[in-house]
């Protein structure tokens, strides 16, 4: 049974916003590792997505943070469940981004990557079990929360990079709902329905990519929701 990250859990994760889990959690803990993964790709994700729209600078700062501040908090964990890791795939997306590259070579390099995160998460954590990726899931909703929160203030944008991270963790969790995990019981099935839906309900607090006037929401749904979909989540943990 995979254990929940608390809010706010963990030692050093990307240093801002509650990001991240300590070492040991993501040694012991698939739903800590996966969600630890998972805000690398959220950053990818919206990263790439801001690159496809032209906007070039907002889209390196996105490709630059995991590659600087939390692939190193994973180094042991990736040593420890005997996967290779994805530095190289990494660098050579940050630096076709950086670069300016054409769009067919940033994503090309977007794929690669995203298929080198897989089998790191395949390979080194139970993804066939629907607890912990409902765990993993509310873990990454949690930490969207967090940045929102900082993102938006008086439903003003304060920190459009938070913004956009909340996005982008948003979205990794919108496809953890579809994993082949939830196919196992008639449970799961239902809980993943629940869990897709409480979801999709929050996009529309991200109206655009980069606004530039008032953005009224507040960080409070997606507080709301995580609280739901925890109790989805623990439901299938203590499932037979």
């Amino acid at each position: 049974m995979a254990s929940m990250p608390a809010r706010g859990e963990g030692g050093e994760g990307e240093g801002e916003g509650g990001e991240g889990a300590g070492t040991g959690a993501l040694l012991t803990d698939d739903a800590a590792y996966l969600a630890q993964i998972g805000l690398m790709r959220g950053h990818l994700w919206v990263g790439h997505q801001l690159y496809l729209a032209g906007l070039v600078e907002m889209a390196a700062t996105h490709m630059k943070h995991p590659q600087a501040e939390i692939y190193s908090t994973l180094i042991d964990a990736f040593t420890g469940r005997d996967v290779p890791g994805f530095a190289e795939e990494l660098t050579a997306l940050a630096d076709a981004v950086t670069g300016k590259e054409p769009e067919a070579a940033v994503q090309s390099a977007y794929d690669q990557l995203s298929a080198a995160i897989a089998v790191n998460e395949r390979d080194g954590a139970d993804t066939r079990s629907p607890a912990v990726i409902a765990a993993t899931m509310v873990a990454l909703l949690r930490t969207a929360g967090e940045e929102y929160a900082i993102g938006i203030v008086d439903e003003q944008v304060a920190n459009v990079h938070e913004y956009q991270d909340a996005l982008g963790f948003t979205q990794v969790a919108r496809q953890w709902a579809a994993s082949p995990a939830f196919a196992a019981t008639p449970e799961a099935v239902a809980a993943a329905a629940s869990l897709q839906a409480q979801l999709d309900a929050l996009l529309p607090l991200w109206p655009t990519l980069a606004p530039e006037g008032p953005v009224p929401f507040s960080a409070e749904r997606i507080y709301g929701a995580a609280a739901r979909m925890e109790i989805t989540a623990l439901s299938l943990q203590t499932a037979p």
